[in-house]
Formats: C-alpha cells, sequence, structure tokens
C-alpha cells in the first residue's frame, strides 16, 4: 500500500479536527442490552493494535507498517487512506494538530507523524520525529492532551522508567529525568497491547500504567514534571499489571488488564471513583483485558482474548456481549457506536 492520498482524501483526514464533541443521548439501546455488530477485515497479515476515533472517524496501525483512515457510514466503513510505514510494527495511533502520529515498539524504536493537509509538499511523507537505536529501547503508548503537549512511555531504560514529554504535538520529544519519576519495582514495565496505557486529560493530568511486582500507576497534574505512585488491586506479577485504562472524567475511571499469558484468570478490572486515590476490583468480566473504553453515563467496553464485555455501572460488574479475541476498542459515541480491532486483520463495529 502507498504513502500517498489525493487531495479528496487530505480533506478527509484534515476534517477529524473539526468532529464535534456531542455525546450519545441517556437512552440510547445499549443502556438496555440492545445493539449489533458487524465483522470487517483489513490486512489479514497484520495484527492490529493501534487505534484513534473521532466524530465518524477511524484510525487503525498495524504489526507490518499498515495505517488506515476509514469513516463509519450507515452502510459500514468506507476506507479513505491506506499508508504502509516502513512496514513498522506500530503498536499505536495517535491525531494532534493535523497530524496522524505512530509508535513502533522494539529495536529502533520510532516516533513518526504524518501532516494531513492541503497543499502540503510533503503531505505524503511519515517523518520521524523521535529515533532510539538502544537495543532495549520498547515504547508502549503514547497520548496528546488538547493543548499539545503529549506524552509516550515504554519499558524501563538505563535503570528507571522510560517517559518522553512533548510540548508542541510532538514535533520534539525529550525525556523525563530519573529524579523525577518514582524507581522501577522488579519487573515493572508496560504492556504495548492498544496504546491505552497511558492517558492524558484535563488540564495536566496523566496516568501511565504498569505491572509487575505491582500493578501500580503513576499519576502527574503538571504535564509530567512530577509523579507519583499508586497501587492498584489488579494481577500482579511477571507479566500481569495494567495493560489499559479509561476514564470518564478526572475522577471516575477504570483500569484494565491481567495476564495474556493468562485468559481466564482473575483481578483484570478495577474502578475508581476519587481521581485513582482508592481502586475497587470488578466483579465478573472474561478474564484479560487488552483494551477498555469509556462510552456515556457509567458504560465501559472492554476486549480480550476471550471476549468482549460491558459494564454498566462504572466498573462494578462486567458482563460478556461477545466472543471474539481482540485487541483494542474505542467509542464513536457521536454515531452510537464503537469500533474493536484484533489480530490477522480481525475488526467489529458495534451499533447501538
Amino acid at each position: 500500500m502507498g504513502c500517498g492520498g489525493d487531495e479528496g482524501k487530505q480533506e478527509s483526514v484534515t476534517s477529524i479536527a473539526e468532529a464535534g464533541e456531542n455525546s450519545a443521548s441517556e437512552e440510547s439501546p445499549i443502556a438496555h442490552g440492545k445493539w449489533s455488530e458487524t465483522k470487517f477485515s483489513l490486512d489479514t497479515n497484520q495484527h492490529y493494535r493501534g487505534l484513534f476515533t473521532k466524530g465518524d472517524t477511524i484510525i487503525i496501525s498495524g504489526s507490518s507498517g499498515h495505517v488506515a483512515v476509514g469513516r463509519v457510514q450507515p452502510e459500514g466503513i468506507t476506507w479513505e487512506n491506506n499508508f504502509n510505514v516502513d512496514s513498522l510494527h506500530l503498536r499505536d495511533v495517535e491525531f494532534s494538530a493535523q497530524h496522524i502520529h505512530v509508535l513502533s515498539i522494539g529495536t529502533p524504536g520510532y516516533l513518526k507523524s504524518w501532516r494531513a493537509a492541503q497543499n502540503d509538499p510533503v503531505a505524503s511523507t511519515w517523518n520521524t520525529q523521535y529515533f532510539n537505536a538502544d537495543s532495549s529501547v520498547f515504547m508502549d503508548g503514547m497520548d496528546f492532551w488538547e493543548n499539545g503537549a503529549g506524552l509516550v512511555y515504554g519499558d524501563p531504560l538505563d535503570g528507571y522508567h522510560f517517559v518522553l514529554k512533548t510540548q508542541n504535538h510532538g514535533r520534539e520529544w525529550t525525556r523525563v529525568p530519573s529524579d523525577q519519576l518514582p524507581s522501577p519495582l522488579k519487573d515493572e514495565a508496560g504492556f504495548a497491547a492498544s496504546g491505552t496505557g497511558v492517558v492524558c486529560m484535563g488540564k495536566g493530568t496523566a496516568y501511565i500504567g504498569w505491572g509487575g511486582e505491582k500493578a501500580r500507576l503513576f499519576k502527574t497534574t503538571d504535564y509530567g514534571e512530577t509523579w507519583e505512585a499508586i497501587e492498584t488491586p489488579l494481577a500482579r506479577g511477571s507479566g500481569k499489571g495494567i495493560y489499559s485504562m479509561a476514564w470518564k472524567n478526572e475522577l471516575e475511571g477504570v483500569v484494565a488488564g491481567g495476564s495474556w499469558e493468562d485468559p481466564s484468570g482473575d483481578s483484570c478490572c478495577a474502578f475508581t471513583k476519587d481521581g485513582g486515590r482508592t481502586w475497587t476490583l470488578s466483579q465478573g468480566g472474561s478474564g484479560y483485558r487488552s483494551g477498555v473504553c469509556y462510552v456515556q453515563d457509567d458504560m465501559y467496553l472492554s476486549v480480550g482474548t476471550n471476549g468482549t464485555d460491558i459494564s454498566r455501572d462504572g466498573g462494578l460488574t462486567w458482563n460478556q456481549m461477545n466472543k471474539e479475541n481482540l485487541n483494542a476498542i474505542q467509542p464513536l459515541a457521536e454515531i452510537r457506536s464503537a469500533v474493536a480491532v484484533g489480530s490477522k486483520g480481525k475488526g467489529l463495529l458495534i451499533r447501538y
């Protein structure tokens, strides 16, 4: 798949930033257990984990460099742009300041971006914004605030946690010094499962999720200048911990994870009502969770090896919707939909 795009395609991506902020109605059918599911398939050679949504627009990224931009129409998803980003193993995709940003895992580590604008002479070029050739580098996810500040996190490097900051929509990245971060615990690392182990929101608040000896969150309220560590009750140990999180607001949120090696394990979801100071384990659910998203009211959706789950009470209890093995999920609240993606090109559109 080529990296270019005609003007019509550039217009379609540019308008992502113009999408409104309306939320779904409180009378949404999903609140009463009514929804429809439509499967879709893209490149069956790709494992999709990066997923961004806004308005009716979807951007996904795959394990061999594929990035696709689509729109949800009444008849299904129309895919308007397709790129191959140097066949990199991509695990996250975001959109900020008219740019699509992608993150690759492994060595070397890349952050690349593509400018979605008309009449741009380099519009078809993916520019490298950050490069790290260290043999131990492994980046897990990224997110942005509305003002253009952003974070990237990854597994510890050089003996301390790997966190990058930007103040200009990803044009420049700098590493957060070790003395500003809590010290790593035994086996503590992140998970590149769905790009949702880091969330930026409000005016300077962000969370990063980890696993290992303990399932901890790092929280900042000043755009990453200072951090505190918070323990959660999720499964802990090698390969266990926080894989994903979603927030209704700065007080109410859900963390999800467990262990991908033990998909039927417990202690895979927890919720907070006080900005992460205290956490309560959820009840029910389908085991290991790779991704979770907030939908509306007190409703969340999550995905993992054993299927898609729904919570209608802020994460207290979870019930299974289907048994599809999927990696990442995001809402399209304005059109009463959600989209999930998985391995071997698999995807699912949920309408309610």
